[in-house]
């Protein structure tokens, strides 16, 4: 009950209710308890309506990258390879999604091109092929 009383932290006059995110859809309880508690009119940031605000939208800084790509006379003489773009640097994302973009290349840093991810390959197993205990499991590879 004390936190419901006055006076409230000055963050909470940012916050926005009725805001609204790209893609997701508003579980329809909560949208009609919004429509009957909550006016229209209610205090709405300029960060929280349907699409972020440019200035709050995330970004991808790339500004290491570019600078070690243009001092490439540099490489040879320090035994770097290739520089590669991974994780945030390349396009904001979850954070997993831009940890595996980093295992993924250390997995394939000796290809051709490892910038770009090659196939997945998944484990399947054969039709036919035993799967009990003692008997022969084999997998076969597909990309």
């Amino acid at each position: 009950a004390q936190l419901q009383q006055p006076p409230f932290h000055p963050k909470w006059k940012e916050f926005a209710p009725r805001a609204t995110v790209a893609s997701w859809t508003r579980f329809r309880a909560a949208q009609e308890w919004l429509d009957r508690n909550v006016p229209p009119t209610a205090a709405v940031s300029a960060a929280s309506g349907a699409a972020p605000a440019p200035e709050t939208a995330p970004r991808s800084n790339d500004a290491l990258y570019r600078e070690l790509k243009g001092d490439k006379a540099k490489w040879s003489t320090n035994g770097v390879k290739g520089v590669y773009l991974i994780g945030d640097a390349e396009a904001p994302r979850l954070i997993a999604d831009a940890t595996f973009s980093g295992h993924r290349l250390a997995r394939e840093i000796e290809e051709a091109n490892a910038q770009f991810p090659k196939p997945y390959k998944r484990e399947v197993a054969v039709w036919g092929v035993a799967h009990l205990p003692g008997g022969k499991v084999e997998l076969e590879y597909q990309s």
